[in-house]
Parts: structure tokens; C-alpha cells; sequence
């Protein structure tokens, strides 16, 4: 979308759900999304599985590892700051633009925040706020807090934090522009089904940008898997054994990937929801 002076909304779609940040959160909060301000709906994603259910425990002990990277926020962002090359490479690819409205899953503790918020805003003299909006969801309660924090600290009117379990929900359909992860998908207990979410959650023609990884590809290094997916998993939540480019490529159809490093175990690809869906 381009921004004009006549430019009735933050939505290239005209959805008139979305015709303000105030509207967009009611939106959100009404697909389950947890905003902190209690707009949750109420019958939102159960973070709290009672039972000996796999998946809730890797969803528990995310949330639990997340949580801790939380209280270690110096060290969580040396520690990310390490690819800063590779987040350039997906920012890239995302090419987000004025007035777009774009969903940052697994978002932290908001260090996209800055390049994203800044690409959509659309400021109109007749408005007052921006016409763009970007949408964090993460699943832990620290990373939101600090997200939160962020956005308090900065005054982005047009940047929503919200927690969920992205399995359960990523926001409206049809209602971003864009979704755009960064190391997180592989980190989800079920990517397939969080795929099948952000499919739903883009508008037609939307696009989906994922900078993530998994075990090592290249010929004479997967042999090293066992040992390296074990330190992923203790470190970052890693699913051993988890193929995310594969996972997006069953969900769909149009699917680039436009970087591959480290030994192929990481990459960065671009995926579209077909126009017509």
C-alpha cells in the first residue's frame, strides 16, 4: 500500500475492521490474541495443559527457557546480535512499506521492532497516528514484558504486543500484509500448524519471511546433527528433528528461499498466499 493523503486506513484492503490502531487491537484480541489490556477473549489459547500432554510440556518448557533468556537480556542480545547479517538478508527479503501491517512472530523482546515499525509508518496530516501497524506475538510472558517495555520506552502507537501460543492463533485471517519470524519457527512445538495459522492470517497475495534453521544439510555434515540439534534444543528450545523449510513448503505453494548459511542449517526464504485464496 502507498500512503496518501487520502489514505482512509491501515490496511491495503480497505477492511474496515482494521481502520484504526484502536480497531485493529479489538480485532486481534477477538481472534484470542492476549493484549495485557484485557481485551483477551476470554476462550483464547489455554497456555496452562493440565495432563501428561507432549505438547504442552515442549510448549511449558519453552515458555519456561524463553523466560529465562528474559532475565538475561544483555546476553540474549549479544547473543542474537551475532547475525546481524542474516537479519539484514530477511529484512530485505520482507521489504515492508508504508502502510502495511505486519505480524512479528516470535517476536521477544522486540528487536525487530525498530526496522519494522519505522518501514510501515504512514504518517497523514489528517490522521493522527500512523497508518501501518506492526503486530508482536511471542509465548512467553518475559519476552512480552520486555517487548511491552520496548514499546512504552519508544511510544510506537502503532506497534501491539500480544502473547499466544501461535498453534492456537497468529492473529485474524486475512488480516497482515506480511508475517515475518526470526529464529523462532523452529523453536515452536508444532510448525506445521502454525504455518497452517499464518497462512490463514495473511491476506491474499500476503507474503510470509522466515529467517530460521534447523539441523546441518551440507554433504558431510550431518553426521554432527545429534550433537548440534542437542545444543540447539538446550539453548534456544530447538525441536530435534525439525525440517521448517519443508514444513512451509506443505503449506505453501510458493515458496523462494532466498539465503542458505551455515553449513545449510540455516536460510532465509519468502513464501505468498496465493491471491485468489
Amino acid at each position: 500500500m502507498e500512503c496518501t493523503d487520502e489514505s482512509p486506513t491501515v490496511d491495503a484492503r480497505d477492511d474496515p475492521t482494521l481502520a484504526n490502531q484502536d480497531d485493529l487491537r479489538a480485532a486481534l484480541a477477538a481472534a484470542g490474541l492476549d493484549l495485557g489490556d484485557g481485551a483477551a477473549a476470554a476462550d483464547g489459547p489455554d497456555t496452562a495443559a493440565d495432563g501428561p500432554d507432549t505438547a504442552a510440556d515442549d510448549r511449558h518448557r519453552g515458555q519456561e527457557l524463553y523466560d529465562w533468556w528474559s532475565r538475561h537480556p544483555r546476553v540474549y542480545a549479544a547473543l542474537i546480535d551475532l547475525a546481524e547479517p542474516l537479519f539484514d538478508v530477511a529484512f530485505d527479503a520482507l521489504d515492508a512499506s508504508p502502510g502495511e501491517v505486519v505480524c512479528d512472530l516470535g517476536c521477544g523482546h522486540g528487536r525487530n521492532f525498530q526496522r519494522l515499525a519505522t518501514a510501515v509508518a504512514c504518517e497523514r496530516p489528517d490522521a493522527d497516528t500512523s497508518s501501518g501497524a506492526v503486530v508482536g506475538v511471542d509465548y512467553s510472558e518475559g519476552m512480552v514484558a520486555r517487548a511491552r517495555d520496548r514499546v512504552r520506552d519508544h511510544g510506537w502507537e502503532h506497534v501491539h504486543v500480544a502473547r499466544a501460543d501461535a498453534t492456537e492463533t497468529v492473529g485474524p485471517d486475512d488480516a497482515y500484509d506480511a508475517v515475518f519470524t526470526t529464529f523462532a519457527l523452529h523453536t515452536m512445538h508444532d510448525p506445521e500448524a502454525v504455518l497452517e495459522n499464518v497462512h490463514d492470517a495473511l491476506a491474499p497475495g500476503g507474503r510470509f519471511v522466515a529467517l530460521d534453521g534447523g539441523g546441518l544439510r551440507a554433504p558431510g555434515t550431518r553426521w554432527l546433527n545429534p550433537l548440534f540439534e542437542r545444543v540447539l534444543a538446550l539453548t534456544v528450545s530447538h525441536h530435534v528433528g525439525a525440517d521448517t523449510l519443508a514444513a512451509t513448503r506443505s503449506v505453501f505453494d510458493d515458496v523462494t528461499v532466498v539465503d542458505t548459511f551455515d553449513a545449510g542449517s540455516g536460510y532465509v526464504l519468502h513464501a505468498r498466499k496465493e491471491s485468489d485464496a
